[in-house]
This record gives C-alpha cells, structure tokens and sequence, in this order.
C-alpha cells in the first residue's frame, strides 16, 4: 500500500516512489497536480505537450524506435547489451495488482495511453 499510497486522491500533490505516465509527462518532477485538473484536463496537456514538443511518440514499441533511428540519422545497428535489468522477481497481490489499476485509471493514464495509440497509431 505505501508503494502507491501517493496516488490516492487525498495524496495527489505528494510525490511517490515513482511517478506514472501521465504525471511525470504534465507535472515533471514538480507537485502533482496541484490545481486539482481532471483526468480528462490532464489527457488533454499531456497530449499537447507530446505534440508540440515530441517528433516521435512510440508505445513500448523499441524495434519501431530503433529502425526510426536509424533512418533518419543513418548509423548502423549496434547491438546493446541488457544490463540495467532487474534479476530478481516481483511479486504483487491481486489486490494490489487492482488498486494500481483503480488508480492509474482514476489518475488519467489509462486515458493517455487510449490517446497516443488513437492519434499515433490509428487505433
């Protein structure tokens, strides 16, 4: 519970552990949503924000961004050795498994992520 007690709606303005998708996106490393925005305000700038700034927006897609890549800048492909890869295992109740999705949906990130695959992907 104290793993994602900072994403309960009372606790919005502390910072966590981590940081989800659309937090780290719209609020950065600053007070998370101080102002009280909605989930569907907070889609709307994340989305902004990934269109005025971004030129490339992938969705764990890394053979996409690799070859992306390396057309536009030309190099040949490097083969990059795994090594900030955690080892060990994780293991999560059902109940947390089901408060991380209550909350991230409460949160907004479910809705970025239905965004970027609509308006990048066509789905």
């Amino acid at each position: 519970d104290t793993f994602v007690n900072h994403l309960e709606p009372e606790n919005y303005n502390q910072r966590g552990i981590f940081n989800t998708q659309i937090d780290y996106l719209v609020y950065n490393r600053g007070p998370r949503n101080q102002h009280n925005a909605t989930k569907e305000e907070k889609v709307r700038r994340a989305m902004e924000l990934l269109q005025r700034h971004f030129d490339v927006v992938l969705l764990s897609d890394y053979k996409r961004f690799t070859e992306i890549i390396l057309k536009v800048t030309g190099w040949n492909p490097v083969g990059m050795p795994h090594t900030n890869v955690f080892k060990g295992e994780l293991n999560f109740t059902e109940r947390e498994l089901n408060k991380i999705k209550t909350l991230t949906e409460a949160n907004g990130d479910v809705l970025l992520i239905d965004a970027v695959k609509h308006i990048y992907y066509g789905h």
